[in-house]
Order: C-alpha cells, then sequence, then structure tokens
C-alpha cells in the first residue's frame, strides 16, 4: 500500500466481503458470544501479532500492521452485527 488511506479503504472492503461470508453460513452475535467477539478477540489478535509474532521489532509498520489486524477482525463483527439487525435475526 502507498499510504494508510489506501489500506484503510482495503480494511473497510475486506471486512465488509468477511461479515456477508459470515452471515451466509450463519454466524451469529449473541449474548454468550458478544463480548469475545467484539472485544476480546480482536484485542488479543493484536497482542498475539505485535508481541509474540514480533510485530514490535518492526517499529511503527509492525504496531500498524497489528493493529489493522485486530481493526479488520472488529469492523467484520460489527458489520455481521449490523446484517442482523438489518435482517431481523
Amino acid at each position: 500500500y502507498t499510504s494508510i488511506a489506501q489500506h484503510v479503504e482495503k480494511i473497510n472492503i475486506y471486512s465488509s466481503f468477511e461479515a456477508r461470508e459470515l452471515f451466509k453460513i450463519g454466524i451469529r452475535l449473541n449474548p454468550i458470544n458478544f463480548a469475545w467477539l467484539l472485544f476480546l478477540k480482536p484485542i488479543l489478535i493484536f497482542i498475539r501479532k505485535y508481541f509474540f509474532m514480533l510485530g514490535i521489532l518492526d517499529g511503527r509498520n509492525g504496531f500498524l500492521i497489528s493493529a489493522f489486524t485486530a481493526t479488520v477482525l472488529f469492523l467484520t463483527y460489527v458489520k455481521l452485527w449490523e446484517l442482523q439487525i438489518r435482517n431481523g435475526k
């Protein structure tokens, strides 16, 4: 990617696609998995990428990649939630 804006555009495209795919296969947010999918899982993904997969050694780029990875996951589940609300499920 040549800019952060370009990366954010791709994040929006990929998270929308993934949310639609999850919806198609029947994945739904519910009171049991809500906190896990929307908050804990993205945080743990960031920690895994940044610390355990050594993104920290890549400085700013490692931080951004780790943060963007977590953001894609968060946005995917927010968009899935939106699809559920729109479709009354």
